[in-house]
């Protein structure tokens, strides 16, 4: 995966999140410790940190304190949105791909942040859909990317967005083995050992 699916992923979130600037952007996210904006902050956050991780390295040793505020105007909660996407977008396409940046999950590569990115803004944005009893539908080809970089041992099914919400534990899904207990496979892809992780 490259900054083109990232931003993709922005690109689709954006066009659902703008046509309810009107909304109530202080609901809650049932099920979860966040309000619609404070999810949305938080998706966010996820992309501004790839960006910095890649840039320095295996080492989780920078100083940084990075954050978005939740209680800005929704306006300045989807341009900042915008603007860690492009950013990470950037990034990602800036390093070769033998990069690595760190994460608590494994050193990861550069496709590895873009999968990251694209998670955290699909993801979340379904949560704060979930907020105003709206559902968000992004494309499928790209959850399957999403979806094959982060679980390689996951099947996508018939539907790869509803396997990759289920094994963020968003959704039920019937029939669907392994996930749960989720874990990303952040390293390259020829890293992997072939086997899902041990749940938890």
């Amino acid at each position: 995966m490259r900054g083109d699916d990232v931003r993709a992923a922005a690109d689709t979130a954006l066009e659902f999140l703008e046509a309810r600037l009107g909304r109530d952007w202080s609901v809650a996210v049932p099920g979860m410790d966040f309000t619609v904006a404070s999810v949305l902050a938080h998706a966010s956050q996820g992309p501004l940190w790839y960006s910095l991780d890649l840039v320095g390295g295996t080492a989780d040793g920078a100083a940084f304190e990075v954050g978005v505020r939740a209680e800005a105007e929704p306006r300045a909660l989807l341009s900042s949105l915008n603007s860690a996407a492009r950013l990470c977008a950037i990034s990602v396409d800036a390093h070769p791909s033998s990069a690595r940046g760190f994460h608590p999950m494994g050193a990861a590569d550069p496709s590895g942040f873009a999968a990251m990115a694209c998670a955290e803004i699909l993801v979340h944005t379904h949560d704060a859909a979930t907020g105003w009893g709206e559902d968000f539908q992004p494309g499928r080809e790209l959850a399957r990317r999403v979806l094959a970089r982060l679980f390689p041992w996951q099947e996508p099914g018939g539907d790869a967005w509803r396997s990759l919400l289920w094994v963020h534990g968003r959704v039920e899904l019937a029939g669907a083995r392994g996930g749960r207990g989720w874990r990303w496979h952040t390293a390259p892809l020829s890293e992997w050992d072939a086997r899902a992780p041990s749940a938890g």
